[in-house]
């Protein structure tokens, strides 16, 4: 039986890299590339995904966030 994650996906292992990683809200690194996206919710539209990965020193996660409407998203103030 293969477990599954609390998104009622396959769990996936974080995927070990040697490559150097910028902690900089970008995942454009090489090393993401390697990462298995999990995908949490079913609408195509507005899948999100989790990356992970791990080197000796931590453990890495990177979010794609798929909102195809984000001119629409307001604050509670009322403002983008």
């Amino acid at each position: 039986m293969t477990p599954t994650s609390p998104w009622n996906a396959p769990a996936r292992p974080a995927v070990l890299t040697s490559s150097a990683l910028v902690i900089d809200g970008r995942l454009d690194d090489a090393a993401w590339s390697q990462a298995r996206p999990q995908y949490l919710g079913t609408q195509s539209e507005t899948r999100t995904s989790i990356l992970l990965l791990w080197d000796k020193n931590a453990l890495y996660a990177g979010l794609r966030v798929g909102e195809p409407a984000m001119d629409k998203l307001r604050t509670e103030s009322g403002t983008p």
